[in-house]
């Protein structure tokens, strides 16, 4: 996906269209919970994973490799900056 470095958008502070510098983020995926090593779900779990069996249930599907890229926009004029995050997927983000 390719992506202006300055666009013109209605800025809610101005209430006009002005000038925005267009810098992209990289978004983190959402912290994983600790495991609680003595809760019963836990022990239960690895007790059916031990021994030489095979995996006992079937394993997760791997996550998607795209992601749904994100810009934070900024104001020129009045350097508020506010977060635009598309709905498409796309792998690669690059400025022209």
């Amino acid at each position: 996906m390719k992506v202006p470095k300055q666009m013109n958008r209605y800025c809610p502070n101005c209430k006009k269209k002005t000038e925005h510098k267009v810098v992209p983020i990289k978004n983190k995926p959402r912290p994983k919970t600790k495991k609680h090593g003595l809760k019963w779900g836990v022990r239960h779990v690895s007790k059916i994973l031990a021994g030489y069996g095979g995996y006992p249930r079937s394993k997760a599907d791997k996550s998607k490799v795209s992601t749904h890229p994100s810009f934070k926009l900024t104001c020129s004029v009045c350097k508020k900056s506010s977060i635009k995050a598309y709905s498409d997927r796309a792998k690669k983000v690059s400025q022209v």
